[in-house]
């Protein structure tokens, strides 16, 4: 009975990295009129998203991470900004390094 804990034990010790997914976070700054920061937290083949609503403005944002080749990852942004009456819908997909960072439009994305 040891013996099998102790096998099932190593094996998962040696299969655990192969397993585990990388983890990011991910930080944008909007660069226009007033910076404002937002942080979403999320791992390979997984989404995150965040809602920030105000009384006149609203902010939605949805990020998807997928490993690529060579140890960069596939980032899919959705960006939705509602200021008053007017609405904002933005699309984009950037293949990028972890400890990264760029520009996208009015926001500074950072890959931590």
């Amino acid at each position: 009975m040891k013996t099998t804990i102790l096998s099932a034990s190593i094996l998962f010790l040696l299969c655990a990295p192969a397993l585990a997914d990388s983890s990011y976070t991910v930080d944008i700054t909007m660069t226009n009129n007033a910076q404002k920061k937002y942080q979403i937290m999320l791992v390979d083949n997984g989404c995150g998203d965040m809602q920030v609503k105000q009384a006149k403005s609203e902010a939605y944002f949805k990020v998807c991470a997928k490993p690529a080749a060579q140890g960069r990852v596939t980032l899919e942004l959705e960006r939705r900004t509602r200021d008053g009456a007017d609405e904002v819908t933005n699309h984009g997909t950037v293949t990028t390094t972890p400890k990264s960072s760029f520009t996208l439009l009015d926001m500074k994305v950072s890959v931590q």
